[in-house]
């Protein structure tokens, strides 16, 4: 588990390699600076953001009300809606296939007071990530991460 304080964005470089396929990213934020934002995940190689070519659907329950939305061609995936007045959040995050030259996908989901956000999505560029990096627009962020491979058995 790493700790993260008062960040607008997190670098994690050389986490993703050839011994897994698949990886769970579980993002705990205790406080933010409490202004309306989104958050944001990109893949990198050797520390560089890939900025182009992703592809999103989001779904987005706030009390009994759901709304959706979609992102084609984005520069980021949508992981998180953080929300003025709502403090903390947890986001699971699965990345399939990032180490492989081929499309990256994700499918997150993020919990909040009152409210949860799904997304899933496809990043079309055929490159081997070995990292990603989570971003706000402005947002300061304090929590940790924790980074898992997933195993196989068949």
């Amino acid at each position: 588990e790493t700790s993260f304080s008062a960040v607008s964005s997190i670098q994690v470089n050389s986490v993703f390699s050839a011994t897994y396929t698949n990886y769970l990213v579980k993002v705990l934020f205790t406080s933010n600076s409490n202004a309306a934002d989104g958050v944001y995940l990109r893949v990198s190689a050797s520390g560089t953001p890939s900025t182009t070519n992703y592809d999103n659907q989001q779904l987005t329950q706030t009390n009994t009300t759901v709304t959706g939305g979609q992102g084609l061609a984005d520069q980021w995936f949508s992981i998180g809606s953080n929300a003025s007045g709502i403090v903390g959040g947890y986001i699971d995050i699965n990345l399939m296939n990032p180490f492989s030259a081929a499309s990256t996908y994700v499918y997150s989901r993020e919990w909040m007071a009152n409210k949860q956000f799904f997304q899933s999505g496809i990043h079309t560029t055929a490159t081997s990530y070995d990292g990603f990096t989570v971003v706000t627009n402005g947002m300061t962020l304090t929590g940790s991460y924790t980074v898992y491979g997933y195993g196989k058995t068949v």
